[in-house]
This record gives structure tokens, C-alpha cells and sequence, in this order.
């Protein structure tokens, strides 16, 4: 019989094979769940008062705020004398059969809706109100500066990134500064925030969570 040892077993895998990959879901740490305190969370290490995530489910939206110069249709099941189509006026206010002028400013067409039936109530038996927005006038936002083609005002229709209404826009203009976009953004308070955007590295495919969905009201400076 032989006397030779038996070879050693093979060594196990090693700690990077046998550990599962933590990463597999890239969305587990993501900043926009998990912020991450060393690293900036705005321009020049400022904290953004808003969101700089593009929504997972664009699909996923909540509905519109109602404002001056938007166009709804609103239909009272077998009543056509108090159906209308109707413009929101400068006042916030719709005029309809019955209950007169109705103040409707930041409100969705659902709540729209509920107001409507608790007016009309006390006219019509169990009215069936349905609001339809069919025009947006009041959502926009705004290009100034010499650094992109066409300056002025456009109606945000649905979501709309940064980048989609910078081509929306004619594109930045041969002097337009590529590296610095800025979006201002008014809170609820009345105070400003900006936030940069590299369309440059946008267009590498770098930086892609700068690409931010617009807000009505934002503006948008190319310089």
C-alpha cells in the first residue's frame, strides 16, 4: 500500500464568490431612498428643495392642478342644460347653469368633480358629474437666455424632463453653455432654488439622474 498522503481538498470559493451579490438590486441604496450625507446633494453642495428623481412608473402621475385658462368639459349625466364646455377665467372661477360662478383654482378634476355634484344637489336628484381636462393653458414653464433657440413659454402637457424640453426648445443655441443649465424652481414659500444641469454629460450618458421632470412654473436660464 502506499504510504503517500491523499492530495488536500480544493479550497473552498473564495469570499467574493460565496458572498451573494448585495448589488443586485441597484435601486436598494439608491439616493433617492437612502441619501448619502458625504456626497452633495445640490449645486455646490446645497441641498435641492425638490426632488431630482425621474418618477419609476411615468405612467404613474398624479393628476393635474386646475388653473387660469385651462379648458375642461364637464357633463351632468341626462342634464345637456348644465353640461358645458368651459375656460377657467383670470378669477379661478367657471360659470354653469344653475350654481353660477365656482371658484375651482388648484384643484383636480376629481375634486372639481365632488364639488360640482354637492352643488348641483340642490337643483338635480343624484347628479353623475364627470370633469374632463381638454386644455392646458396655466401648467408652463419658461426658457430665457440667448443659449438656446427658442426663448419663451411652453405648456407642460404631460411628464417632461429637462432634457426633453431642451430639444422641445430647438436645442441649446452655438454659444449655449452646455455644462450649465440652470433650473430655478419656486417652493410654496416663495423662495427660489436652483438646480444645475450638464446637458453636456447628459448627452454622454453620464449624470443621468440630473435629468429632472419639470414642474409648471420652472425656469429654465441658458446663458
Amino acid at each position: 500500500a502506499s504510504d503517500a498522503k491523499p492530495k488536500s481538498e480544493s479550497k473552498p470559493a473564495t469570499e467574493a464568490t460565496a458572498k451573494p451579490d448585495e448589488k443586485l438590486n441597484p435601486l436598494k441604496d439608491d439616493a433617492s431612498t437612502k441619501p448619502d450625507s458625504t456626497k452633495p446633494a445640490g449645486p455646490a453642495g446645497k441641498a435641492t428643495a425638490f426632488s431630482t428623481e425621474v418618477p419609476k412608473d411615468l405612467n404613474d402621475q398624479p393628476e393635474y392642478i386646475i388653473g387660469p385658462g385651462d379648458s375642461l368639459m364637464i357633463n351632468v349625466w341626462k342634464e345637456p342644460e348644465v353640461s358645458a364646455n368651459v375656460t377657467v377665467r383670470g378669477d379661478c372661477r367657471i360659470t354653469l347653469n344653475l350654481i353660477k360662478d365656482v371658484e375651482i383654482c388648484s384643484m383636480t378634476p376629481t375634486q372639481i368633480s365632488s364639488l360640482l355634484t354637492d352643488r348641483l344637489s340642490k337643483f338635480i336628484a343624484a347628479p353623475d358629474v364627470t370633469v374632463t381636462l381638454m386644455g392646458l393653458q396655466s401648467r408652463k414653464i419658461y426658457f430665457i437666455g440667448q443659449g438656446v433657440k427658442r426663448q419663451g413659454g411652453m405648456v407642460l402637457n404631460g411628464p417632461l424632463t429637462i432634457a426633453q424640453a431642451l430639444s422641445d426648445a430647438g436645442g441649446l443655441s452655438e454659444f449655449g453653455n452646455g455644462k450649465k443649465v440652470v433650473i430655478q424652481r419656486r417652493d410654496q414659500d416663495g423662495n427660489v432654488h436652483p438646480f444645475i444641469f450638464n446637458y453636456n454629460d447628459y448627452l454622454k450618458g453620464k449624470n443621468p439622474k440630473g435629468n429632472i421632470m419639470l414642474q409648471p412654473g420652472d425656469t429654465i436660464i441658458c446663458k
